[in-house]
């Protein structure tokens, strides 16, 4: 296939010193012959490090859901490799400045990319949601709302009998006061959804700072952007805890 001939174009460039930004034209001409998982994970990476982490985020689920396809990816990727590329879309889409819409399956209607609860055998146990609040409070941002909505219909659409939302904070301020917030924003959370419309049960915890986020790589983020991974609602699907 000409794209995978692009992509090792693009491979051996990189081992021979180029950047991987210089090769951001190939990518994108090899995604016009052919999609592949591997073009769009590297634009972005591209994306992630130049922190345009709305595009980022689209690249890296749009990744997922070929990776997930496998009448369009027939060799699964190593496990590990679905996991990095999932743990850095869930990280872009908390950092953008917009909420990041799930990609949706146009043959079947359903949403893909950081909805999706597996990713061929890797199995989602855990993922952060973008439910940002105004500062101190459980009231939604207007990006918080938006991925509420989206999470809301998600949900309605999979009929899940059974869920848990995880609050955390950052480590600022008393571990007394961020249990206290993170469990009240859990409940707003649970509380949203069940407005609109979700009948499952709902199980809610607050861990306030003690759990901080497992990051891909700490070193490509500035403090008030790990602080910020660090403040997030996490879905639980079931079968974890």
């Amino acid at each position: 296939m000409a794209a995978y001939a692009y992509l090792r174009v693009v491979n051996e460039r990189v081992r021979a010193g180029s950047s991987l930004p210089e090769q951001k034209g190939l990518l994108v001409e090899s995604l016009e012959l052919a999609r592949t998982w591997q073009a769009l994970a590297m634009l972005g990476d591209i994306e992630h490090d130049q922190k345009r982490y709305e595009e980022s985020s689209l690249y890296y689920q749009q990744a997922l859901s070929l990776i997930n396809d496998p009448a369009a990816t027939e060799t699964e990727p190593p496990k590990q490799v679905i996991e990095t590329i999932h743990r850095k879309a869930s990280e872009a889409r908390m950092l953008a400045d917009r909420y990041v819409s799930t990609p949706i399956n146009h043959r079947s209607g359903a949403a893909e990319g950081l909805a999706l609860s597996s990713v061929r055998s890797f199995t989602v146990k855990r993922v952060p949601l973008p439910v940002t609040f105004e500062s101190g409070s459980t009231q939604f941002t207007p990006k918080g709302t938006e991925a509420a909505e989206d999470l809301a219909a998600t949900l309605l659409q999979r009929a899940t009998s059974s869920i848990s939302i995880i609050g955390h904070t950052d480590d600022r301020g008393s571990a007394v006061q961020n249990q206290v917030l993170s469990q009240r924003r859990a409940e707003a959370v649970a509380a949203f959804l069940r407005s609109h419309g979700y009948k499952g049960q709902i199980i809610t915890k607050g861990l306030g700072e003690s759990e901080p986020a497992i990051l891909s790589d700490p070193s490509r983020y500035s403090q008030e952007e790990i602080w910020q991974l660090n403040r997030r609602v996490e879905l639980v699907w079931p079968g974890d805890s």
